[in-house]
């Protein structure tokens, strides 16, 4: 069986985002029985991990005071 590595619920499963029992039992029962499948889950939750550790590890960049006012008295007009 041919797996499509763009299916949004291969992805949602891999998200933990699949809400509905009978689709996710669905998934598992492809999983079970595809091994692409699977692979492409373990890729999906590989990269999530990756992008969720490099997010955590930019440093937050804040508007200085004086950004933040220019931006507070140009919505006023």
């Amino acid at each position: 069986m041919k797996i499509n590595p763009n299916d949004p619920k291969l992805t949602a499963y891999a998200l933990g985002e699949i809400q509905d029992d009978n689709e996710r039992a669905a998934i598992e029962e492809l999983l079970e029985h595809s091994e692409e499948a699977r692979q492409e889950v373990e890729s999906i939750r590989a990269a999530a991990t990756l992008l969720t550790n490099e997010l955590r590890s930019d440093p937050i960049t804040l508007l200085s005071e004086r950004q933040q006012q220019g931006i507070a008295s140009k919505s006023q007009h």
